[in-house]
């Protein structure tokens, strides 16, 4: 059935081939190499060819259009159902024609064909227009006034953007909301053009005026901080350390996308100023600059202070991972704040750092029992399989905790060949408690594995030499096996 429907979608679209190719004027169909000429295609638009000719003819002249092919385009222009393709092939044909073509049309025009050559213009960046653009400001249809201000600040001459800045100033604040776009982008313009300090004027004049619910601002604030040096560093410091909240969360939005130097230092001035809820996002977007170079200035946060704040510091190294991280980790997993620990515990298992598994390793050597128990946990999270020798000699250690950690670890990490360790542990075992974690494990292994049946002589053999305490234990184990299987 499949096939079938593939076959005719396949005849389909070759019919749908077939009618635009005989559509179009006979003669483009010949496959001919026009780059450079582009008379035939001129001489379709002229023509009493069809719609679908024509805008195939339009697609042509993207490609090969040059100024000969203006005028025949500029008659397009408000076709109802050519003239988005005509702006299309206008937008990239270099020289002044296609420019004045764009600007004269402008005359004519209304409603969404108006904006339409409007965004044309700001496209090619006619800076010609400037005037005529400025003159549109005032247009009654907003959408109008909105594409002319875009155009506006694509434009980005002198005029221009002192005609937007005075429109902006004159404007109340739904006017601004179309105003806006252009503004910021004319300031990108001058940003790029190494214009900085008009740059930051303009961003300034926005984050200062626009309403405080306005989307944009943001970009406002972020504009102010690249361009404005020493006074764009003090709006960052103003931001991350104000009670305004919004403010604040623009700043730090602003300060992750920039993410250079003077930020971080921002950054972390901040964090020593502000209260613990500021603290915990200053160190999020931190976490998200990627800086490896912070962790030492960081891991104070994690060893003192304010608990969420410790274990938003947790987080932020592991992200960041870097020289030294895995044995604070280890230091903090024995701190009394419980939530502290369990963060550290868990930065622990997850830490990408080359060192990691070694200081897990090593950590096993001096710890106390509770420490020791967590360690097994973390190596099994980690999947250490290398390991798993240490773990089947903590399975024998006095302290039932890690007994049982290292039982339940072995359990997650072993493979059917090592389930006569397991095996021979439970055949001797008289405590309850650690039967019933043998038990798990070895059916953790058993279910696991590729061929479970192939568990049940093993099984079976063991039961049979088992004490009477473990007896009841593997035979659950086996009867589940069985219904596994």
């Amino acid at each position: 059935m499949k096939m079938k429907i593939r076959q005719i979608l396949l005849i389909l679209v070759g019919l749908l081939i077939l009618g635009v190719a005989t559509a179009v004027e006979p003669s483009m169909s010949k496959g001919k190499d026009l780059a450079g000429s582009d008379a035939e295609w001129i001489g379709v638009l002229e023509s009493d060819a069809n719609v679908a000719a024509k805008r195939a003819a339009c697609r042509e002249l993207v490609v090969h259009g040059t100024a000969a092919a203006v005028p025949a385009l500029s008659e397009l222009l408000h076709h109802a159902k050519l003239s988005h393709m005509a702006r299309f092939a206008l937008e990239v044909i270099p020289g002044d024609e296609a420019d004045a073509a764009l600007i004269e049309a402008l005359n004519d025009s209304e409603g969404e064909a108006l904006a339409a050559l409007i965004d044309s213009i700001g496209v090619r960046r006619i800076g010609a227009a400037d005037t005529a653009l400025l003159e549109l400001l005032k247009h009654s249809d907003p959408a109008v006034v909105q594409a002319s201000a875009n155009a506006l600040g694509r434009v980005a001459t002198d005029r221009s953007v002192a005609g937007l800045l005075s429109a902006w100033e004159n404007a109340d604040s739904e006017q601004r909301s179309q105003l806006i776009a252009g503004l910021l982008t004319g300031a990108d313009r001058l940003q790029e053009a190494g214009r900085a300090e008009e740059a930051y004027a303009l961003y300034l004049k926005v984050w200062e005026t626009a309403p405080a619910t306005e989307p944009m601002r943001g970009g406002a604030m972020r504009g102010a901080i690249q361009t404005g040096g020493a006074q764009g560093q003090q709006l960052l410091l103003d931001g991350l350390q104000g009670a305004d909240a919004a403010q604040a969360q623009l700043a730090l939005r602003s300060a992750l996308t920039i993410n250079t130097a003077d930020t971080v230092d921002a950054l972390l001035e901040s964090l020593s100023e502000v209260q613990p809820q500021r603290q915990i996002l200053i160190l999020g977007v931190l976490a998200g600059m990627g800086r490896v170079e912070l962790v030492p200035a960081l891991s104070g946060y994690a060893l003192a202070g304010d608990s969420a704040v410790r274990v938003a510091a947790i987080r932020t190294l592991g992200r960041l991972g870097g020289a030294g991280t895995a044995e604070l980790y280890l230091q903090l997993m024995q701190d009394s704040d419980t939530q502290v620990a369990q963060a550290a515990t868990e930065g622990l298992s997850g830490l990408g750092t080359e060192n990691a598994d070694r200081v897990i390793v090593e950590g096993l050597l001096d710890a106390d029992a509770a420490l020791t128990a967590t360690l097994v946990e973390v190596i099994a999270q980690r999947r250490l399989k290398a390991e798993l020798p240490a773990l089947q000699a903590l399975m024998g250690n006095a302290h039932a905790k890690v007994r049982r950690a290292a039982i339940k670890s072995y359990g997650e990490l072993a493979e059917i060949e090592q389930l006569p360790v397991l095996l021979t542990a439970i055949e001797t075992c008289t405590d309850k408690a650690d039967i019933q974690a043998l038990g798990k494990a070895i059916a953790q292994i058993c279910i696991l594995a590729n061929a479970p049946e192939g568990c049940l002589p093993l099984l079976k053999a063991s039961e049979a030499a088992a004490v009477p305490e473990a007896k009841p234990m593997l035979g659950k184990v086996i009867k589940r096996i069985e219904q596994t299987s």
